[in-house]
């Protein structure tokens, strides 16, 4: 627990997250608005994606001065040295199995197909996609929102649950109510292999997001 932490009260921790969470929503509706403006000025798809990913990390920036302000260390929430490949094998791991409970069983029961006829696959989308949106969001939700949410409360269920919640509301300007839903899930997914599986650390996630978002976008039939 950092410094800062360690003096607060319960309670006071409860309102510094919940005004943190609006700040990052705040940052997100921001972000929103940045992206369409680097598509109107980014003449080439390198320029694009490249001012893509640099608006998304405004918000691990800010987790990362957030974290320094408060006395802790990136290593706090999540991020391990060694065992590079342990990691990224429990992520593709973690990330197969979302893809198939989130994805391709849906997908068999309702009888639509699982994979695309014509499959186009977009390089720079799938950099984007990891690079920007997968690590930007496990930084916030699996890293610093769920360790603060610890602080809070030693319930894995509870800490688990609220993230995921909060996960899904975070795709409210999308306006679609099952892809919430679906975020929400995908959310307790990855914060029970966090929370109980020795090598599913920040990297892995961020692995298992980005394979299952590419997934979605470039493989699946929606």
């Amino acid at each position: 627990m950092s410094h800062i932490d360690d003096m607060m009260t319960k309670n006071e921790r409860v309102k510094r997250l919940c005004y943190e969470i609006c700040l990052f929503l705040f940052i997100l509706f921001v972000s929103r608005k940045l992206n369409q403006v680097a598509f109107i000025l980014a003449f080439h798809r390198v320029e694009l994606y490249t001012l893509l990913i640099m608006i998304q990390w405004i918000i691990p920036v800010t987790v990362f001065i957030l974290l320094k302000r408060e006395g802790e260390r990136i290593a706090d929430i999540g991020f391990v040295k060694g065992g590079y490949i342990k990691q990224a094998i429990v992520g593709l791991l973690v990330g197969a199995f979302s893809i198939s409970i989130l994805s391709i069983i849906p997908d068999l029961i309702f009888g639509r197909p699982v994979i695309r006829e014509e499959i186009q696959i977009n390089i720079g989308g799938i950099i984007y996609y990891i690079i920007g949106v997968a690590a930007a969001e496990e930084i916030l939700f699996r890293g610093y929102i769920l360790k603060k949410l610890e602080y809070i409360n030693k319930s894995k269920v509870f800490c688990a649950v609220i993230s995921s919640v909060v996960f899904g509301l975070f795709h409210i300007f999308n306006k679609n109510l099952y892809q919430m839903i679906s975020a929400a899930f995908f959310g307790m997914i990855v914060c029970a292999f966090k929370q109980n599986v020795k090598w599913c650390t920040l990297l892995s996630l961020i692995i298992a997001h980005g394979v299952h978002g590419v997934w979605g976008i470039h493989f699946t039939s929606f």
